[in-house]
């Protein structure tokens, strides 16, 4: 074994019985994991329902208030005609990308 080696093992091994403190780890409180468990899955049950509340609205959003106004652009994808303000530009993006 050349010396590169072996330092690199001695390093590792030092790591590992350094972090490995095993003679006064404190078990583990099945309450405290417990509480954090349920509020992880709490957040998370809340971010998905949220999300698809978001996904719908904007879905109801686009076929009410969008999707009317992009067939009265005349705009082809290979255009490059700059839009002149910002309702033209947001209509131009939205026809482009196919969002509508």
């Amino acid at each position: 074994m050349n010396s590169k080696s072996f330092k690199n093992l001695y390093m590792a091994l030092a790591v590992l019985f350094m972090t490995a403190n095993v003679v006064y780890a404190k078990p583990i409180i099945n309450s405290a994991v417990k509480s954090v468990v349920t509020k992880y899955g709490v957040a998370m049950v809340t971010i998905f329902i949220v999300s698809f509340v978001l996904y719908f609205v904007l879905l109801l959003y686009n076929k009410i208030f969008v999707t009317p106004r992009i067939y009265d652009c005349n705009l082809n994808k290979d255009s490059l005609r700059t839009p002149k303000n910002k309702e033209d530009a947001v209509l131009t993006f939205i026809t482009r990308n196919r969002l509508g």
